[in-house]
């Protein structure tokens, strides 16, 4: 057994995990850890007896799958992870409502076709006017009066 062969395997999935973590993506690290794969598998099976020589297709067919799967799956598995949340409580912070009695503090907002109880920061609100979620307890929201910016986009 060739060791620098080994050695090159193991460079080859650290660059492959620092792919995957440091950059996602299809960088320098991917090329990297590709080649020293390739490299690692074929010092690895280098030898003058022909029963520990393995096919150099072989070798590139699983270096490139392990490469593939580690810049591809893996990546987009982590990048799924750090993707905000687009579901539950947590989605309905920054996005609009309108109020449907005052708030002062307290009053009802329409969110999303539904009343909601719903708590003024920043001082009373209007019935009809446009608010913007900052934060949700439970069945509870906590709004504050839309910039009208917000109002200007969210008519277009």
């Amino acid at each position: 057994m060739n060791w620098a062969g080994v050695a090159l395997i193991g460079l080859a999935f650290a660059l492959l995990l620092g792919e995957v973590f440091i950059a996602p993506g299809f960088g320098v690290l991917g090329i990297g850890g590709a080649v020293s794969l390739i490299l690692g598998g074929l010092l690895l099976t280098s030898s003058a007896n022909p029963d520990f020589q393995v096919n150099r297709w072989l070798v590139f067919g699983i270096a490139a799958g392990i490469a593939a799967f580690f810049m591809i799956i893996v990546g987009s598995l982590i990048s799924s992870r750090r993707a905000p949340a687009n579901t539950g409580a947590a989605s309905f912070v920054g996005r609009h409502a309108v109020a449907r009695s005052v708030l002062d503090p307290e009053g009802v907002v329409l969110f999303e076709g539904t009343r909601w109880r719903a708590e003024a920061e920043g001082g009373p609100i209007q019935d009809g006017e446009q608010v913007t979620v900052t934060n949700v307890e439970g069945l509870k929201l906590t709004v504050k009066k839309a910039d009208e910016s917000e109002e200007a986009h969210d008519e277009t």
